[in-house]
């Protein structure tokens, strides 16, 4: 983990000298303060880790399309039509998972990204509320900070469509079905004849902690590099213990 270190070590470095620079580099003006609706949506852009795939002024992964002003080149009820069933746009080729957002979310989340495109002038990272900040759909489903599951596969689970991990930005569930990386459908059964030598558990866990050893054949070395330095050892067999729930006879 020296290397990830390092690295990250790097581009902090760089980040605190880009943001002495700022000031040189943006309008001094102060942005207009956020409607509650696109706070809102920044809550559920940083729940859903957005960001793993689309930029927003130029900063995230570039997976996806940059949405600093997708508001102002599609119209509202395509945009509304694509958060509801994004699969629809994209069949055959990889697609954008189905978050299954509320109207209501769906509202937040394009109110939001109406603030950026408005605003992009001030090229300045988005930032409306706290991140950890539970969305309408957490406090629903039982997901909110202060519900806090026990069994170690549904600590996982939790993990697997939540940050600080949200592997669900770039992995199915669903067998044949590729977003970013491949399906990890099936990989409790399947994860122990991927190398040789190595058990299922082993497996899973070292394309956690060194996703460039083993790389699905098709597949680039685009996985998130850290998550030794950014997970804690409890975060890590929990995921891996929901990861080997996930069987060909089906999931917990």
């Amino acid at each position: 983990m020296r290397g990830s270190r390092l690295f990250f070590g790097i581009c902090a470095v760089a980040a605190a000298a880009f943001l002495l620079a700022l000031p040189l580099l943006v309008s001094s003006q102060p942005a207009a303060s956020p409607t509650e609706s696109a706070a809102r949506g920044q809550a559920l852009w940083s729940a859903n880790n957005c960001a793993g795939c689309h930029t927003l002024y130029g900063q995230g992964a570039g997976f996806g399309s940059d949405l600093t002003h997708v508001v102002s080149q599609r119209s509202p009820e395509d945009l509304n039509e694509f958060l509801f069933n994004p699969g629809a746009f994209h069949e055959s080729s990889r697609m954008m998972p189905r978050l299954l957002l509320t109207r209501s979310e769906r509202e937040d989340l394009l109110a939001m990204l109406r603030w950026v495109d408005a605003h992009a002038v001030n090229a300045l990272p988005v930032r409306l509320v706290a991140q950890n900040a539970p969305t309408e759909r957490e406090q629903n489903s039982g997901l909110a900070e202060d519900v806090v599951p026990t069994d170690p596969v549904e600590i996982g689970r939790a993990l697997f469509s939540r940050a600080p991990a949200i592997c669900s930005t770039c992995h199915s569930l669903e067998p044949g079905v590729t977003i970013v990386g491949p399906s990890l459908a099936g990989i409790g059964t399947h994860g122990s004849a991927r190398v040789e030598g190595m058990n299922a558990e082993q497996y899973i866990r070292d394309s956690i902690l060194n996703p460039g050893d083993f790389l699905s054949p098709g597949f680039s070395n685009l996985m998130q590099q850290n998550f030794g330095d950014l997970l804690t050892a409890e975060q890590i067999n929990a995921l891996v213990a929901f990861l080997l729930a996930q069987t060909e006879e089906g999931d917990v």
